[in-house]
């Protein structure tokens, strides 16, 4: 019996499939199995399979039904202690296994671990989830998005199947993210801190999550956790409008104050149940509004909006804190702006954001 079991699901991944076997079996901590679930593939991916002489590696036929029912007969299959999750197109650094199963073995209160990542082909880009590191981190920042990269997890089997886990094959393209919110208050979720896991970004990987069916199960997940962890099943319809897609100039200054109202019902049930960290929360909810309202900037009435907020202020005890004094400060340093409608717009944008952060 190996201590972790690698999961990996595949299906036509010859491109990359010897890179990232060749980085599992090159790990320092070497007790493992790896299953590789092969949903039906009609390229090479076999053959670069058999080519390997490892007796560590086993191939299960799948039932192409999809990634999350070949990861269900992949655990179902597995022998390890622990499971890792990986895919056929990314890199593992060579320390991955050993200091996440370390982690595991000095911490059994945590029931999953997983780690920051580096993207292969897109050095730009950084990982989302980089801040987030404790339990209530997680739980905090699942409710709205996903900071997990679901390749770069390793989880207890028995504490999976002591709740029944089990991925949800109606959840295509969000399978995790669905299971993920299930874990909240339940298993304890934390991370190495490092990059563990070189993941790759191309067409295939990311049709899926942007197609209409990705991005409808994604939304499903988050009117369930309004309506489980908030109470606010019937805010659910607010989502729809603008958590995708956001065109530009499609708001009104009505459809702002709603997204802002809703934002404001999510501090206050926040606040009230005192089991996740407002300041995740407000971070995410913060950065969405910034998008909103630069995709917004030319067709909302900001005389209207600035006059609404400064009675809003008039009504509220207004403190000059930090957040003010940098705005302040960027006035100083830059004594043209007010003859400048771009530059007086994104002054307006921060005290906007200042605003929604202090619940005025």
């Amino acid at each position: 019996m190996s201590q972790i079991s690698v999961i990996m699901p595949t299906y036509n991944a010859e491109k990359y499939l010897k890179e990232a076997v060749d980085s599992i079996l090159s790990q320092t901590f070497a007790d493992f199995e790896l299953l590789v679930i092969d949903d039906g593939s009609s390229d090479k991916t076999i053959d670069i399979l058999n080519s390997f002489n490892d007796q560590r590696i086993r191939i299960i036929q799948g039932d192409k039904k999809g990634i999350a029912a070949a990861l269900n007969k992949g655990i179902e299959n597995s022998n390890g202690e622990y499971i890792a999750r990986m895919d056929a197109d990314d890199v593992c650094d060579e320390t991955r296994f050993e200091k996440q199963s370390n982690l595991l073995d000095e911490n059994p209160d945590i029931g999953m671990c997983c780690s920051n990542v580096d993207f292969i082909n897109l050095s730009e880009w950084s990982f989302w989830g980089k801040d987030i590191h404790s339990p209530r981190d997680f739980d905090s920042a699942l409710l709205f998005f996903n900071p997990i990269i679901h390749p770069a997890v390793m989880f207890r089997k028995d504490v999976f199947g002591k709740f029944g886990f089990r991925y949800n094959t109606d959840y295509k393209s969000s399978e995790d993210y669905e299971l993920w919110c299930r874990l909240i208050g339940k298993v304890k979720i934390a991370s190495t801190n490092e990059n563990l896991l070189h993941y790759r970004i191309h067409s295939s990987n990311t049709t899926n999550m942007f197609a209409d069916k990705g991005k409808s199960t994604y939304l499903s997940v988050i009117k369930q956790n309004l309506k489980n962890f908030l109470n606010m099943n019937a805010y659910g319809i607010y989502l729809e409008s603008f958590w995708f897609d956001m065109k530009p100039n499609a708001f009104s200054e009505i459809d702002i104050f709603k997204i802002m109202l809703f934002y404001k019902k999510i501090q206050e049930q926040i606040e009230f149940k005192k089991e996740f960290d407002i300041k995740i929360v407000n971070k995410f909810l913060s950065s969405q509004l910034d998008d909103i309202l630069d995709l917004n900037i030319l067709s909302l009435n900001w005389f209207k909006l600035r006059f609404i907020f400064h009675r809003k202020c008039l009504l509220k005890n207004f403190s000059f804190d930090i957040d003010i004094f940098k705005i302040l400060k960027y006035i100083i340093r830059h004594p043209f702006f007010i003859f400048k409608l771009k530059e007086r717009e994104k002054v307006f944008l921060l005290l906007l954001k200042y605003l929604l952060i202090k619940g005025i």
